[in-house]
């Protein structure tokens, strides 16, 4: 099974009912360090369900986890959801998601690298594998 980024959109969780889409992963791009930062706890999250060493049930709250370095899938769900979110947002699917406003790419910002308290992409992969790691 392939797991792949489709697109970036503009939604609120207001336009949308996630609940009718559980084919999908729905992630705040204000959390996400870039393309890096997504391909980097997608192939983690799958690493880890192939070597049976996954924390979660399902892939996509594997990918949260990751994506946020937390063992807990609430503090994930907090700290990556949508929920109460109105910015970007991030739908990770093995289909295309219709939305009509659609944007490329995951921005690398001081705002995102202050959230996680790092000076360069780079450290939030030192995160995640040290992550990693911890679950081996």
């Amino acid at each position: 099974m392939e797991h792949k980024i489709i697109e970036t959109y503009i939604i609120s969780e207001n336009e949308i009912d996630v609940s009718k889409y559980p084919q999908f992963l729905f992630l705040r791009e204000d959390r996400i360090v870039g393309h890096i930062h997504l391909d980097a706890a997608m192939k983690y999250a799958l690493m880890a369900f192939m070597r049976k060493r996954n924390i979660s049930d399902s892939i996509w709250k594997e990918i949260m986890l990751y994506l946020s370095t937390q063992r807990q899938v609430g503090k994930a769900i907090e700290i990556m959801g949508i929920k109460n979110y109105t910015g970007k947002i991030v739908v990770l699917g093995e289909k295309e998601f219709q939305w009509e406003k659609k944007f490329k790419s995951i921005d690398i910002n001081d705002e995102k690298l202050k959230f996680w308290s790092i000076n360069s992409p780079l450290e939030i992969l030192t995160k995640m594998a040290e992550f990693s790691i911890e679950n081996a």
